[in-house]
């Protein structure tokens, strides 16, 4: 069997595999690769690269043994919701930012608050993202296009048929629809995100049965808002035929359902069920025997103040982050620095103004200086 170093030599060789080094182990990121190539390559050493990934679970690490490609892409979706994550929480204590071991997943928090309940649906609802999106650019062999939408199938209406509204919104006109394009194979994503990341599950208790349905409800988020594009087809531009395909939201959009749903986010408790007493589902901590609603996220503990630097619990503290003195919001330095207050760095600011646009096609710029604050959280 290869060595390592003799797999890592092969993939560079190959130029398709910018790799990071995450605690003296393997985590690789691939933006763009030639499927076959890749296919090749890892196949040759398939299980040295998946004994390398930190974080993985036995169930994790065979799925990697038998499609290290699409681990490949979990990697991309992982580092997607870490992204969007620390965006949504930009301006809070805490920022998507946790001590502890690098793994796939990235770092993570060690209590069972609404933030961990938050990260862990932004992160499922990233891979299966990723895994569809590679679907549908053919980066994976076993998935492409929704097939059941990849035929035509024609939608006529009549006006007998149509309700007054779809009569005043045609004016009056039938209109007809067709599947065409490429739909997302989003039933693939699902199956193969739901078995990959509800592995991450082995020990069933309270912990692990919020962690199994906050995963469903990132996966949700990316399901419940999948989109219908449509184009029109017709002599001089009338709209006589419509090809139709369903593609993905924004991940941005998902994010901000996400983020809704942490402020509204349920505190619930394990309800243990048999002679071995193990938990086996949830209910609302405060209203007597009701389980949350599927697309709520749940959460076990009460949320620290995320103040001070607590390695235990994944917490970095807010010592030493940016915060904003001018705003008069509760996002302000008294709240990011927890009162400890702020010092201030100010800088000379040299940045492109008074830019005009000639014909064609240029723009020129004067370059303006101002002075500017930087708050750092003491």
């Amino acid at each position: 069997m290869r060595t390592i170093n003799n797999f890592v030599t092969m993939l560079s060789c190959v130029r398709f595999f910018p790799m990071i080094l995450l605690s003296s182990q393997l985590i690789m990121t691939i933006t763009s690769y030639n499927f076959a190539a890749l296919s090749s390559v890892i196949a040759l050493g398939s299980s040295e690269f998946c004994k390398n990934i930190p974080g993985l679970t036995p169930q994790q690490r065979s799925m990697c043994q038998e499609r290290p490609d699409a681990i490949v892409v979990v990697s991309e979706g992982a580092q997607l919701a870490i992204s969007e994550c620390r965006w949504q929480f930009r301006n809070n204590r805490w920022n998507c930012t946790s001590t502890g071991n690098k793994t796939l997943f990235g770092t993570e928090l060690r209590i069972a608050s609404k933030e961990k309940a938050f990260d862990y649906a932004i992160k499922s609802a990233g891979i299966l993202y990723a895994i569809v999106t590679a679907c549908g650019q053919g980066r994976l062999s076993d998935c492409g296009c929704d097939m059941k939408k990849g035929y035509y199938r024609t939608r006529r209406t009549t006006p007998k048929r149509r309700s007054p509204n779809q009569i005043e919104k045609n004016n009056g006109y039938i209109t007809a629809w067709r599947w065409g394009g490429c739909s997302v194979d989003v039933t693939y994503g699902l199956n193969y995100s739901r078995e990959f990341v509800n592995a991450r599950e082995i020990r069933q208790n309270a912990r692990s049965l919020m962690n199994i349905h906050n995963y469903e409800v990132g996966r949700m988020a990316v399901v419940k808002n999948l989109r219908r594009v449509c184009r029109c087809h017709g002599v001089s531009g009338s709209c006589t035929m419509r090809q139709c395909w369903i593609t993905l939201p924004s991940f941005r959009h998902v994010g901000d359902v996400l983020r809704r749903k942490y402020e509204i986010a349920r505190n619930v408790r394990a309800i243990s069920v048999g002679p071995r007493g193990r938990p086996q589902f949830l209910i609302l901590k405060h209203e007597a025997r009701k389980k949350p609603f599927v697309r709520d996220l749940v959460y076990l503990d009460r949320s620290p103040s995320f103040c001070e630097k607590d390695v235990g619990r994944g917490i970095l503290g807010t010592h030493g982050r940016q915060c904003n003195a001018t705003t008069k919001s509760e996002k302000n330095c008294a709240f990011m620095c927890c009162n400890r207050g702020h010092y201030t760095v100010e800088y000379l600011k040299t940045e492109p103004c008074n830019c005009k646009f000639f014909w064609c096609c240029t723009v020129q710029c004067d370059y303006c200086t101002s002075n500017a604050r930087n708050y750092t959280c003491n």
